[in-house]
């Protein structure tokens, strides 16, 4: 497929299923650089391993018998490479954005990789340790937690509590903003939900108890207050075993992940230079700063550009990057009103360039499967930025659309008017789920509750629509689909439980001219996707016509449908 050196001679794009989703389904493909080929698309090829990298992410979608649906997975992907070709010959990909883009998803990607083998081999996961699990999580506990970045702020806090001070109170005070629930309070929680050795304390410390400050690698102190415990039910070992394997698999892999980042901080000596917080608010929060122009933070000269925040082996962290990692989409900013939050978050991109470092010290770049992932991911970019180029602002209604839209489904426009039931309200769930164990053998609701709950009085009623009664509100889009005879419920109500059959209703056709705005924007929100759709289609028709696309159906008929599992595709 198309890697972004190559740079074939095109003009514009793509289709003629439903656009957007067509498009999504697209970003899925992949690419693996296998010699035998399914398509060419100009000089580009669509190999087998392309094809099931495709179909095991969206094969599902494809319906009907195998050899169409195979036939209609590689049309798709024979487009697709279209569209990348045809965003390359528009020179997107010469683009700024696109390149800083493609930088950061490298970098991203470099990351990723670092962390996959940080995490190790998969850990093996004995079965006493699941039966212990499983054990465990027959309780839950209810507990309090307060979230410190340093040291000397969970000791800070700790005093306040042996102070006497409430500890949701201290919680309120030292809580970073938006991190924890209100006064700290998680609510139940079950074993396996919380990092270790948070975890171990919340099983095992005694109901009433404070405990902490408790140091976690890399993530900072907690202090942790047991508010209750209790039983629970939960389903049986043999039900539960798989899910618990994977749990135990991914609390091990995560511990090895966390280890390895703190000893590759002491590696390359990832530290701040002090005053490095203070410096960042100084320029992105200073006194009188509001918001909103916290979110606009201000252009730096070279110099400033230049100061040095951190330091780590083989670099150092400046207020030019923290001004670019503050402004990432992909990065939660900093709580500036708390000093060790900026600090933290400055050591925590500080690492990030020295994970990068460490990265491509192992030279995960020069990896065809890395390589053939990062162009892959940039293609989708590109696929994403062409549509939005040359489709969607191309892409118009008029009213007539529409009005058309609505001739299409005018049958499903009903507007109900109203209805005439029967209801009667059993005081519990239990009664009136008794009485809908009759209604299948009762020819009316009267008959039901003479033989369930003869004591029950059976009311007949009518109700119009539009009401402002939100229990029958909420049910309206229920009776439009019922027959006459149907009963519906239990429904809970102030007074009970509620069971219902529907005598009889008023229902008609609504015009376009009555249609509420919801229903016309609905139809506007088709018409549109349907211009999208003939402009998609026009698009790559007309790509077709200037990119030689050569396909192999013989080859296409030997493949696997549905695609097998990953561990069974071949390189």
């Amino acid at each position: 497929m198309t890697d972004l050196r190559e740079d074939p001679v095109v003009t514009s794009l793509p289709r003629r299923r439903a656009a957007a989703a067509w498009l999504a389904l697209l970003l899925i493909a992949g690419c693996s650089g296998s010699p035998d080929d399914l398509a060419r698309v100009g000089r580009s090829a669509i190999t087998r391993d392309d094809f099931l990298v495709a179909a095991r992410g969206g094969g599902l979608s494809y319906t009907g018998p195998p050899d169409s649906a195979k036939a209609q997975l590689l049309e798709d992907l024979v487009r697709r490479e279209l569209m990348v070709q045809g965003a390359v010959g528009a020179g997107l990909h010469r683009d700024t954005l696109f390149l800083d883009q493609r930088a950061r998803l490298e970098d991203q990607a470099l990351r990723e990789r670092l962390l996959a083998d940080m995490g190790g081999t998969r850990p093996p996961v004995s079965d006493a340790e699941v039966v212990e699990f499983h054990r465990w999580r027959g309780e839950e506990t209810r507990i309090g937690l307060i979230y410190l970045y340093t040291a000397p702020l969970a000791r800070a806090a700790r005093a306040e509590l042996d102070a006497g001070i409430p500890f949701e109170a201290v919680a309120q005070r030292f809580n970073p903003a938006g991190v924890l629930p209100p006064n700290g309070d998680l609510g139940y929680m079950l074993p396996g939900g919380l990092i270790e050795p948070i975890d171990g304390v919340v099983r095992s410390g005694a109901p009433g108890s404070v405990v902490g400050p408790i140091t976690t690698e890399g993530q900072g102190w907690f202090i942790v207050r047991i508010v209750d415990r209790r039983r629970r039910d939960q389903a049986p070992l043999e039900a539960e075993r798989a899910m618990l394997a994977d749990m135990l698999r991914q609390r091990k892999q995560r511990a090895v992940t966390t280890r390895s980042i703190t000893a590759m901080k002491y590696e390359y000596g990832v530290a701040l230079r002090t005053g490095a917080g203070q410096r960042l608010v100084a320029v992105v929060a200073p006194p009188g700063s509001t918001f909103e122009t916290q979110m606009q933070p201000p252009e730096l000269s070279e110099a400033d550009r230049g100061g040095i925040l951190a330091d780590y082996r083989g670099g150092v962290y400046t207020l030019g990057d923290a001004m670019v990692d503050f402004n990432r989409p992909d990065q939660p900013r900093p709580n500036l009103l708390v000093l060790p939050s900026v600090e933290n978050w400055l050591e925590g991109m500080a690492l990030e360039r020295a994970a990068k470092v460490e990265a491509r010290r192992r030279k995960y770049q020069d990896e065809p499967a890395f390589q053939r992932m990062v162009r892959e991911r940039s293609n989708n970019m590109l696929l994403e930025a062409y549509y939005n180029a040359a489709v969607v602002p191309r892409a118009t209604i008029t009213p007539a659309d529409v009005r058309a839209r609505y001739d299409a489904r005018a049958a499903s426009f009903i507007r109900l008017d109203g209805v005439r039931l029967l209801t009667v309200v059993l005081p519990d769930s239990a009664s009136a789920a008794q009485l809908m164990l009759h209604v299948g053998h009762a020819g009316t609701l009267r008959e039901a509750a003479a033989m369930a709950a003869p004591e029950a009085r059976v009311r007949e009623q009518q109700v119009r629509f539009p009401t402002d009664d939100a229990p029958w509100d909420r049910l309206q889009p229920a009776f439009v689909g019922m027959a006459p005879g149907e009963y519906s419920g239990p429904h809970r109500v102030d007074a009970g439980w509620m069971v219902m059959q529907l005598r009889s209703k008023d229902q008609r056709l609504q015009s376009f001219e009555d249609l509420p705005e919801s229903s016309l924007r609905v139809l506007e929100g088709e018409a549109l996707d349907l211009a999208r759709e003939a402009r998609l289609t026009a698009l790559t028709d007309s790509l077709r016509r200037v990119i030689p696309v050569r396909l192999w159906p013989d080859r296409l008929r030997r493949v696997v449908w549905p695609a097998p599992v990953a561990s069974a595709v071949r390189g």
